[in-house]
């Protein structure tokens, strides 16, 4: 997860961090905070996330999802 964050950071200047549930550690999510241009930072992501193989470090059946989130 370290080297994830770490190439986003290096790729689009945008720090992320990670937070899990408190009584299932198995689910988590990163965040990823004043992004100024949504569509290429999905675009580095999901490249980082290819480069990685961050697939196989998730539990069979399950699936990485991609949700995007404001401030009102």
């Amino acid at each position: 997860m370290r080297a994830l964050l770490a190439d986003v950071r290096a790729g689009t200047g945008v720090a992320g961090r990670v937070m899990r549930r408190t009584h299932d550690v198995g689910t988590w999510m990163e965040i990823y905070e004043n992004v100024a241009h949504p569509e290429e930072f999905e675009i580095a992501l999901a490249t980082a996330v290819a480069e990685r193989g961050f697939g196989a470090h998730l539990a069979p059946g399950s699936r990485r999802v991609t949700e995007r989130f404001e401030s009102f």
